[in-house]
């Protein structure tokens, strides 16, 4: 069911994108400063889609729309995947990897910036997730929205298990993608 309705709200954000709606994109974008007026602009496009029993997670729904709006370039499924085997879970950790890895560049802003944002609490999220997501569009790396705002309605889980997948798919080794493919299709 949630992630039904992730899907709806990241879709709608893809028609703001793709009908052209400069004047909302634009919104969405300033909403990821921190002041409140600049938050007061995007409220017509997220409030109806905030869930009325989770307030609490009312700050991953403006945080993911500004992020869609700074880069719109949303996949579910990884560019380097078979579509016609099953598929991995394509989180930010997946899109950090596709950056680089940190073998090839251990103080690359995305791998300093992708482990602060692990170890982060919620309220610093956002600003490590702005760099993150513009590196990712300079680049034209693809974010999947959907497991994002998935992950940060879960990010204050007391099992970090939501930090956990993340760095799994980050530093996974080629080795073990290679059995898991190959596992997947016995």
């Amino acid at each position: 069911m949630k992630n039904n309705h992730h899907a709806d709200f990241i879709g709608y954000l893809q028609k703001l994108v793709d009908n052209n709606k400069s004047g909302a994109v634009a919104a969405l974008k300033r909403s990821l400063q921190s002041e409140t007026t600049s938050q007061l602009a995007a409220y017509s496009y997220v409030v109806p889609f905030l869930p009325k029993d989770k307030r609490e997670n009312d700050w991953a729904y403006f945080l993911v729309a500004g992020l869609f709006a700074l880069h719109p370039d949303h996949r579910t499924i990884h560019p380097g995947d078979d579509p016609e085997k099953p598929k991995r879970i394509f989180n930010l950790g997946a899109t950090c990897r596709s950056l680089g890895t940190e073998e090839e560049n251990p103080t690359a802003s995305w791998v300093l910036r992708f482990k602060a944002l692990l170890d982060a609490e919620k309220d610093d999220v956002a600003h490590h997730l702005r760099g993150i997501v513009s590196l990712a569009a300079s680049k034209n790396v693809a974010v999947n929205y959907i497991q994002l705002l998935t992950d940060l309605c879960n990010w204050s889980h007391r099992d970090k298990y939501v930090q956990l997948a993340m760095a799994r798919e980050f530093w996974r080794l080629p080795e073990q993608e290679n059995k898991k493919d190959e596992n997947a299709t016995v």
